[in-house]
């Protein structure tokens, strides 16, 4: 694997039949990446800023940089110098058709320089892997999250700060920008450089210490690690506190109409042991019997959740707390007309009956989707939507409730013979 590298020539002059004339002179070796900060977003696009100490003499010097096999945005390259150094970058220029650049930097005197090089890379990618592991009363769980981080950028990289960046950033995409300058396509980069200030019109690396950046959150990894292409790395990225969480089954009959869901939810909040914004990623639960035996009680797709929101977690179907819902009559009364038209009102009568056969109270929620409005109910009611009511109750082991409302609904015509 070739990698990335840079290397360094000089531009001097040379005394030939005492007559000046420009002579090109290689520097020998490879300036070694000394260090690096990758930051890893989630639309396959990272941020790598590297640091390497490079010998300049005094005058005109031509640093190239070249990827061979690695997947650089060329137009993404920029090049600092540290405020203070008496450098100035001079000139840049990509090789048309080949992924190297040169930078033409002119220094005041000969001296070692340690130079920052920045560019968007394709290939590295992470994503968030979670485990709960439940008490074996099932009251409370120790969640714990893995970055899974997979390269296959092309590139090595060794002993580098890592953070992630969880947030959906625009990136302009050639065609994006074709479109806002009404350009078809952009001019062809042969025999092209660009100055100094087209350099500096580049985006520039945010502020690499920030755990908050703008609107996004930053996940900074608390070591150093490589990231060799061709691997997957599984690093730990948080541990929680033990937590109490609130089961709740649900029934909804537009998911299932016979079994409620079983909702594990978590406050997010820091007095329960979290506080802190999760990535989206697959959430698996484990409990463990008296002899340490694990058996999976589900799985879980999380949405991301910032801090203060509930996290609420789906792991199947309920068997043990039966539903029955049912319409139990419909009737039409006419209403008045309107507009010379004849109209009228369906009337419609439901019960539903929860019985919990588990050995212990249930938090319930029942949900039930109805046409014109709610007349009246037994019960309290949440209104989802306009056309959504939920019920929420806790019910004992062994106990049965029975919940009725009725709904109106305006038709327009003239009223059907009653059923």
């Amino acid at each position: 694997m070739r990698g990335i590298l840079l290397t360094g020539v000089v531009l001097g002059f040379v005394a030939v039949s005492a007559r000046p004339a420009s002579a090109r002179v290689t520097l020998s070796g490879v300036m070694e990446r000394e260090r690096a900060t990758i930051t890893i977003y989630r639309s396959d696009v990272s941020l790598v800023q590297e640091w390497r100490t490079v010998g300049l003499r005094r005058g005109d010097n031509v640093l190239q940089l070249d990827w061979a096999g690695v997947n650089i945005d060329p137009m993404s390259l920029r090049l600092t110098t540290p405020p203070g150094s008496g450098l100035t970058l001079t000139d840049t220029a990509l090789a048309d058709n080949a992924q190297a650049v040169h930078w033409t930097v002119n220094a005041a005197a000969a001296k070692e320089v340690p130079l920052s090089v920045s560019y968007y890379l394709r290939g590295l990618s992470w994503s968030t892997e979670y485990t709960a592991w439940l008490d074996a009363e099932e009251k409370h769980l120790t969640l714990t999250g893995d970055a899974v981080l997979v390269n296959r950028s092309g590139e090595d990289f060794r002993g580098v700060a890592v953070r992630l960046l969880l947030g959906d950033l625009r990136f302009m995409s050639p065609a994006m920008l074709a479109a806002k300058s009404q350009v078809a396509q952009a001019p062809a980069l042969a025999g092209r450089a660009m100055d100094s200030m087209a350099m500096e019109a580049m985006p520039a690396p945010p502020a690499f210490e920030q755990e908050q950046l703008a609107d996004y959150n930053l996940f900074a990894l608390p070591k150093p690690v490589d990231l060799i292409s061709g691997e997957t790395r599984r690093l730990p990225l948080l541990e929680s506190k033990l937590i109490e969480f609130k089961r709740v089954y649900r029934f909804d009959p537009r998911i299932n109409g016979q079994w409620p869901m079983v909702h594990f939810r978590i406050d997010n909040k820091e007095d329960v042991g979290l506080g802190r914004a999760l990535p989206p990623g697959i959430v698996r639960a484990f409990r463990a019997d008296a002899q340490g035996v694990l058996s999976l009680v589900g799985e879980d797709l999380l949405d991301y959740r910032p801090v203060g929101e509930e996290v609420r977690l789906f792991f199947g179907f309920s068997r043990d707390i039966v539903v029955e819902a049912k319409q139990m009559a419909i009737n039409y009364e006419p209403a008045p007309s309107r507009q010379g038209q004849q109209a009228h009102y369906v009337v419609r009568d439901f019960q539903v009956t929860v019985r919990n056969r588990r050995t212990e109270a249930s938090n319930v929620e029942i949900r039930q989707y109805y046409q014109g409005k709610v007349d009246k109910a037994s019960d309290e009611y949440k209104d989802i939507d306009a056309n959504t009511i939920q019920f929420a109750f806790s019910l004992k082991a062994g106990d049965t409730k029975v919940i009725t409302y009725r709904t109106r609904e305006f038709q327009w015509g003239p009223a059907p013979e009653q059923p």
